[in-house]
């Protein structure tokens, strides 16, 4: 029979299954309970153990166990105000930034049958399609984005943040940040968010939500994601520097990873929400360009630059807490 310990062992196969155990091991060590974590685990192992023949990758696995604690709730904190988020004051405008393909899918909530926009749909990247859109719709595009004619077309007369989880960031820090770096903007966003599944090709919008414009009232919180709940290779749940305040964690910056540097690797404060709808008058849009670098891979650097504790003793630790 598979036991949770031989689960524990296939996920440290790989180096991104060895990520996910270190945000793992973290997760109960921040006070969260082992219990249901616990059931998941003995779920997916007698899974395991009844298909011997259909043995998953150590990736696969952390995907079905990441998704599986997303869908049953875990890692989620209380109902807090939006408007206070960190008790202090108030972050009075938040981005969330995404792909084309995403805000013409979710936020545009464009569905197989909708009526044509003005603009064209995004691509699928791969097979031979290099870019989400075409050189000679980008204008159109940026236009269409930035001059705000994309809420004609929103026929809910709301903006649906979906997904299983939205991720925002307070605007001030991404501009902030922004202005100390010289490489393009949409490359600079998806390194400082940590959002290492975003390739050359995408073309990335930003969201600012205008907590003015919104009386949204509270909303269900999580911590952001990180590498135990499906967050991503390269989220973490500890912190190299001072933690931050309240439900807010921190991204990590993927130029610094990259270049193998030993500074922070701390991006930009994050919170991880329901999915919610606002009021078109609360969101603006602005499109960023498209990323031309890849996303740094190296995942030795950084699990080295994770935890100075032995993978194994990690690993006996979960066992034992899980098992």
């Amino acid at each position: 029979m598979t036991t949770v310990a031989r689960l524990l062992d296939r996920l440290a196969e790989s180096g991104r299954g060895l990520i996910f155990l270190v945000n793992l091991k973290d997760t109960l060590d921040s006070g969260f309970d082992a219990a249901p974590l616990r059931e998941v685990c003995r779920e997916l192992a007698a899974a395991m153990a009844g298909t011997p023949d259909a043995s998953p990758t150590p990736d696969e696995l952390v995907e079905d166990l990441g998704g599986r604690c997303v869908s049953r709730g875990f890692w989620r904190h209380s109902t807090e105000p939006l408007l206070q988020p960190n008790g202090a004051a108030p972050w009075t405008v938040l981005s969330r930034v995404t792909t084309y393909g995403r805000f013409f899918t979710s936020v545009m909530d464009r569905r197989p049958g909708a009526p044509r926009l003005a603009v064209p749909a995004p691509a699928e990247l791969g097979a031979g399609c290099r870019s989400e859109i075409r050189p000679e719709d980008v204008p159109a595009v940026q236009d269409y984005v930035d001059s705000g004619r994309w809420k004609d077309d929103v026929d809910s007369g709301k903006v649906r943040f979906g997904g299983h989880c939205v991720w925002v960031a307070p605007q001030r820090e991404l501009i902030r940040r922004q202005r100390h770096v010289r490489k393009p903007v949409p490359d600079y966003y998806r390194d400082i968010i940590g959002l290492s599944h975003l390739m050359p090709g995408h073309h990335l919008i930003r969201l600012d939500l205008d907590l003015d414009a919104w009386t949204g009232g509270t909303r269900v919180l999580r911590r952001r994601p990180h590498g135990a709940c499906n967050g991503g290779p390269r989220f973490r749940m500890t912190y190299d520097g001072p933690v931050c305040s309240g439900n807010w964690g921190r991204t990590v910056n993927l130029a610094v990873v990259a270049q193998y540097r030993n500074a922070s690797l701390n991006g930009v404060p994050e919170m991880v929400m329901e999915p919610f709808t606002v009021p078109l008058a609360a969101v603006t849009a602005q499109y960023l360009g498209e990323v031309r670098s890849k996303p740094e891979t190296n995942d030795g650097y950084f699990l080295r630059r994770m935890t100075p504790e032995p993978i194994d003793r990690i690993v006996r630790a979960l066992a034992e807490a899980l098992s």
